[in-house]
């Protein structure tokens, strides 16, 4: 009889439910919502900001 490994926790993330390929699915799709909820704003925050560069540039030229 084998003892299941147990999974890292990581803070933040809830602890994927299954066993096998399902749960490693659930874990893998967990971890990407973790990292999309942590860089998304981010990112709007670098896109707003070259935009506003871009705009301001444009102001200063004329």
């Amino acid at each position: 009889m084998s003892v299941p490994a147990a999974e890292p926790k990581i803070e933040g993330v809830p602890a994927a439910k299954g066993t096998g390929s399902a749960g490693q699915e659930s874990g893998a799709h967990v971890a990407g919502e973790f990292v999309a909820a942590r860089w998304k704003p981010l990112a709007v925050v670098a896109g707003s900001a070259a935009a506003g560069a871009v705009f301001l540039r444009e102001l200063v030229k004329k």
